[in-house]
């Protein structure tokens, strides 16, 4: 639960201090992300949406599993949870990237070999949940 709670912080707070920050010249645009047109400033703002929803689903679905005494109920709410963590983590790391990827594009290998880098957790999460599953 602490995780989650981490993430949704982390992702609403990364929501409004977005990659390359906000135009503050006077004008219709004042006020509107600079990087707004661009596709991987889109994937950051969707993945860092769906991070925030899917950990703050899950701090609820610890929450309510609480309050449930029988064990086989509390453990369907906490694998749940647990997936969401997981699809949340992989969206925050996409986040990640792709926000990288926009402000460092001037730097194309840069942004490749941090796109990279940041790729080698996937099949961390994928086996994760393949385990998960298999054990439910």
């Amino acid at each position: 639960m602490i995780v989650a709670a981490l993430i949704t912080t982390v992702a609403f707070a990364a929501g409004f201090t977005i990659p390359g920050g906000y135009d503050g010249n006077d004008g219709p645009k004042q006020g509107m992300a600079i990087l707004s047109r661009k596709a991987a400033f889109k994937v950051f703002i969707i993945t860092d949406a769906l991070a925030m929803v899917c950990s703050a689903a899950a701090v609820f679905l610890h929450l309510i599993g609480a309050s449930f005494v029988e064990k086989l109920k509390l453990m369907h709410f906490y694998y749940y949870a647990v997936v969401l963590i997981i699809v949340a983590m992989a969206s925050m790391v996409i986040a990640f990237m792709t926000g990288l990827f926009t402000v460092l594009e001037h730097s194309l290998e840069l942004a490749i070999i941090e796109c990279v880098i940041c790729s080698f957790c996937f099949p961390v999460f994928y086996y994760s949940l393949k385990r998960i599953k298999d054990k439910h």
